[in-house]
C-alpha cells in the first residue's frame, strides 16, 4: 500500500495509554524487540523523555522502520496540532485519520 500511493508516507500503530500503564508499555515494547523504547515528545532542543501526563498516544509501530525509526515512542498528545486532531476524533466518534500533520522527524512542522 505505502508503495503503491503517493497520498500516504508511513503507517503506525499509535495506542491510547493511560498513565498508570506508560511504564509497562515501554517495557513491553522493549522485550518486544525495540531497544531502548521509551516515550518520547520535541521540545526545543529536540526529542526528549515524554513529560508527565493523564494519557500518552506513543507510536508503537511505523512502516517502513527505514526512515521513519525516529518516530518510535513520539507521544502525539505531547503535540499541540496532533493532540487536536486526536480530540476532534474523539468527539465525532470518527475513526479516521489526522490529515495535514508533518512527520515527526522533521525539525519544523508545516501544516
Amino acid at each position: 500500500m505505502l508503495e503503491r500511493s503517493p497520498y500516504f508516507k508511513a503507517l503506525e500503530w499509535v495506542p491510547r495509554v493511560q498513565s498508570a500503564d506508560h511504564a509497562a508499555v515501554e517495557e513491553f515494547a522493549r522485550r518486544d524487540g525495540i531497544p531502548g523504547f521509551r516515550g518520547l515528545e520535541r521540545d526545543t532542543r529536540g526529542m526528549t523523555e515524554a513529560a508527565v501526563r493523564r494519557e500518552y498516544f506513543p507510536v508503537l509501530f511505523v512502516e517502513p522502520m527505514a526512515v521513519n525509526r525516529q518516530a518510535m515512542g513520539f507521544d502525539l498528545a505531547s503535540d499541540a496540532m496532533r493532540r487536536d486532531a486526536i480530540e476532534r476524533v474523539r468527539q465525532t466518534c470518527s475513526r479516521r485519520c489526522a490529515i495535514g500533520t508533518s512527520e515527526v522527524q522533521r525539525k519544523t512542522h508545516r501544516r
